[in-house]
C-alpha cells in the first residue's frame, strides 16, 4: 500500500483499514497512518460491534478484503492465516456493510489458497461472502450524497458549551447516520463531497454525552 499512498502528487485523501491486528503491524506504519489522519481500526476494537466499521465503508470507493484478516479455524485456506482474526459471521456482515453501501464501486476477496483448502471451508465462507454483497447490494437506497441534506432528520448537538456545534443527519429511508464537517478547499480541490461524512448512532451518543466523536475530530484535522 506504500506505493500507493506515499506516491505523488498526494492527492488519496482517504485511506481505511478495518481490523488490523498490532503484532502483526509495524509501529511506524501504525504511526504514518495516525500522522496523514488515516482510519485505522483495530480487530478488537471492533470485537461485539462489528456495525462499527459501516460507516468506514458506506464513504469507500473500493474495499479489498483478504481473506487472511479471518480467524484460520474459520477460512484455513490461506497461506497466511491466524488463529486471530474477524469470524466467518463478521466477515459475511462486513461484506454486507460494502455491498450496501451506495458510492462503492469495486469489491474484491483476495489470498484465498484452493491448495490449503482440502475441505473447501474457505472457498465456501468466500461463497457466502459474495452472496452476502449482492444482498447488500439489491438493498442499496441512494442516500447521500445521491439524495439531498434536506430530506433528511437534522440534530444539533452542543459540545462542551456550545464551543462546538456538532449537526447530524438521520436518512428516514435507511435509519443510517452522517455528521456535518466544515472542511476547507485545498489547492484548489473542492472537497464539497466530504461535508458530510459517514458516522454511527454511537457518534451521536457520544455527541450527546458531551464528548467529540473520533470521526469527527480526525475529519476535521484532515480539513485544516
Amino acid at each position: 500500500m506504500s506505493h500507493i499512498i506515499l506516491r505523488k502528487p498526494y492527492i488519496l485523501f482517504n485511506y481505511s483499514n478495518v481490523g488490523y491486528q498490532s503484532y502483526f503491524v509495524d509501529p511506524e506504519e501504525r504511526a504514518l497512518m495516525e500522522k496523514m489522519y488515516f482510519d485505522i481500526n483495530r480487530l478488537g476494537s471492533l470485537r461485539g460491534q462489528i456495525e462499527e466499521c459501516e460507516p468506514v465503508l458506506r464513504d469507500a470507493d473500493l474495499v479489498s478484503f483478504d481473506i487472511g484478516a479471518v480467524r484460520q479455524s474459520d477460512a484455513p485456506g490461506n497461506t497466511f492465516h491466524s488463529p486471530n482474526g474477524f469470524s466467518g459471521e463478521e466477515a459475511c456482515a462486513i461484506a454486507r456493510y460494502a455491498g450496501i453501501s451506495d458510492k462503492l464501486s469495486c469489491f474484491g476477496l483476495f489470498e484465498g489458497n484452493p491448495q490449503v483448502d482440502p475441505e473447501g471451508r474457505t472457498a465456501h465462507l468466500m461463497a457466502q461472502m459474495i452472496w452476502y454483497f449482492w444482498e447488500g447490494y439489491a438493498h442499496r437506497k441512494g442516500d447521500y450524497p445521491f439524495a439531498r441534506k434536506e430530506d433528511y432528520q437534522r440534530f444539533t448537538v452542543l459540545i462542551h458549551e456550545g464551543e462546538h456545534e456538532l449537526i447530524f443527519y438521520k436518512s428516514p429511508q435507511s435509519g443510517r447516520w452522517w455528521i456535518e464537517v466544515p472542511l476547507q478547499d485545498q489547492g484548489g480541490i473542492s472537497n464539497a463531497r466530504h461535508q458530510l461524512i459517514p458516522c454511527s448512532f454511537r457518534d451521536y451518543e457520544e455527541a450527546c454525552q458531551n464528548e467529540l466523536p473520533e470521526r469527527w475530530w480526525q475529519a476535521m484535522k484532515k480539513g485544516v
